[in-house]
């Protein structure tokens, strides 16, 4: 299965969310990035990995998910802009 396609569908679905805070999401996923793993809990990680961006990233803010490809794993991120946890709440 493709990753971008999945990525895409469930920004999809958050699409009103994503307007409402004027989020921009980019996505540097190659295309043709393909993975063979559960399609129904990989759903669900992009799910919450996007619900969680879109919770803690400001209004304005961006959002990119990406990949670091090796010999037989795919890695997926996403980084928000976020100011993230002060220095006094680290502990």
């Amino acid at each position: 299965m493709y990753l971008r396609d999945l990525i895409v569908t469930k920004l999809q679905n958050a699409d009103n969310q994503i307007s409402d805070k004027q989020i921009s999401v980019d996505i540097l996923v190659d295309q043709h990035e393909q993975v063979r793993a559960d399609r129904l809990m990989l759903r669900i990680i992009i799910r919450n990995l996007l619900a969680n961006a879109i919770k803690f990233t400001p209004v304005g803010g961006n959002n990119i998910f990406s990949t670091i490809t090796e010999i037989e794993s795919v890695s997926m991120a996403i980084k928000e802009s976020r100011v993230g946890i002060s220095a006094d709440n680290l502990g």
